[in-house]
C-alpha cells in the first residue's frame, strides 16, 4: 500500500499541489493500492513546471506541465503533460476554459504517471 505526500515547488504549491495531491490519491484508491496509514511506500512530487498561455493564436492555450515523483525506496520518475485546448473569445470564456482545462491535464498527466513502464518500480 502506498501514502501520497506532496512537496511544493511550483508558482501557486497552495492551490497546484492539492489537485495533484487529490488526483494521485484517488488513482491510488481506485486501484486499491493506498493506504491512509502504515504505508510500505510513500510517494512525493515536485511540480519542476507548471505553465500556461489562454491566447496562442487567437483562441487556443496550452498547460505545460513537469513533475517528477519520488518514492521512499529512492526511485523517481519524470512525467511531462502538454495539454493544448479551445480557450474561446471573450476573457471570461477563456478563463473558465483554461481552469478547466487545467483539471484535465492533470489528470492527463496522473493517467501517463501510472500508464508508464516505470511506474510500479515506484512502489516496490
Amino acid at each position: 500500500m502506498v501514502n501520497f505526500y506532496h512537496a511544493h515547488a511550483c508558482p501557486r504549491p497552495s492551490e497546484s499541489s492539492f489537485w495533484f495531491k487529490k488526483a494521485f490519491e484517488d488513482e491510488l484508491k481506485i486501484a486499491g493500492s493506498y493506504a491512509a496509514t502504515n504505508p510500505r511506500v510513500t510517494l512525493g512530487g515536485k511540480v519542476k513546471k507548471l505553465e500556461f498561455f489562454s491566447s496562442k493564436g487567437l483562441t487556443n492555450g496550452f498547460w505545460n506541465i513537469d513533475l517528477r515523483l519520488e518514492s521512499s525506496n529512492g526511485k523517481t520518475l519524470d512525467v511531462n503533460e502538454y495539454y493544448e485546448f479551445n480557450t474561446g473569445f471573450a476573457a471570461n470564456e477563456a478563463c473558465r476554459n483554461t481552469a478547466d482545462a487545467y483539471l484535465r491535464a492533470v489528470q492527463n498527466l496522473v493517467g501517463k504517471t501510472v500508464l508508464s513502464p516505470s511506474f510500479p518500480e515506484l512502489l516496490r
